[in-house]
């Protein structure tokens, strides 16, 4: 996205265990336009049952079992409009409740335009 002009990207990466109904409801958001015009989005995140891969275009939305361990779990998100405060709100509140991340766990995210 940022070869693109017009268009702006949310990047960001976790650590921390995910509600994957959470990450659903985060995937319904995205395709009812509540963080602006998002033309793609993927991401990789632990879950209780272990790594889902999240996967958005407007024509198409999956979350499924992604086999293998990864470092972290991370989220890019492209568009022309983005509301990046509500986009990284949004992805921290699918953390499991009983998580706790460092300040600069959560805030290091890389938003471009």
């Amino acid at each position: 996205a940022q070869d693109i002009p017009g268009f702006f990207s949310f990047a960001q990466r976790f650590r921390g265990i995910f509600a994957a109904q959470q990450l659903l409801g985060f995937l319904k958001k995205i395709n009812a336009s509540c963080f602006g015009q998002v033309v793609r989005a993927k991401g990789i995140f632990c879950c209780e049952d272990g790594w889902v891969h999240m996967d958005y275009l407007p024509s198409a939305a999956s979350i499924k079992p992604l086999e293998g361990r990864y470092a972290e779990s991370r989220v890019l998100v492209i568009g022309p409009t983005l509301a990046m405060g509500r986009l990284a709100s949004a992805v921290l509140k699918c953390l499991r409740q009983n998580e706790c991340l460092e300040e600069e766990d959560w805030r290091t995210f890389h938003c471009t335009g």
